[in-house]
């Protein structure tokens, strides 16, 4: 049985007393809020390692532009009697992976970190923007828990 939670979004919901962090919308783990020594909001870059996102991005829609050009001096060469579909649609999908990879890593949202003694969770509050309960939350959050600090822009 699914239990009800306050507020759910895609990697964590929130419940009486626990955050849970989920995955496929189960409970893998759970952390009461007795054991969190600081819950901060702000606003910063939905992924936690978007750099490598963005560096992988790069490449991948840098290789496409390279293989373009070269397909392009094909196209101009006077000696290419024949060319090949496959040929012009190998740049297709590093591209899309690419261009995608980027979008991605520069998407900016409102981020919750969540600090134990021992470990930090760096959560995406997308979702909860999204669907206008983020003001609720952070409502919530204020008056429940003591640790919170709400650093982002509203």
């Amino acid at each position: 049985m699914q239990p009800t939670y306050l507020f759910q979004a895609e990697k964590f919901a929130i419940s009486e007393g626990n955050l849970h962090l989920l995955r496929n919308g189960f409970n893998y783990e759970t952390i009461p809020f007795d054991s969190v020594t600081s819950i901060e909001v702000r606003d910063g870059k939905d992924l936690k390692n978007w750099l490598w996102v963005l560096f992988v991005g790069s490449a991948l829609t840098s290789y496409a532009l390279w293989d373009v050009f070269h397909i392009l001096f094909i196209l101009n060469d006077p000696n290419t009697h024949r060319i090949y579909v496959e040929r012009l649609v190998i740049p297709v999908i590093p591209m899309a992976l690419g261009v995608y990879s980027i979008y991605i890593a520069i998407r900016n949202t409102r981020v919750m970190i969540v600090k134990s003694a021992s470990k930090t969770w760096y959560l995406s509050l997308r979702e909860l923007v999204k669907s206008q309960q983020f003001l609720e939350f952070t409502a919530y959050m204020k008056t429940n828990h003591p640790g919170f600090t709400n650093l982002s822009r509203y």
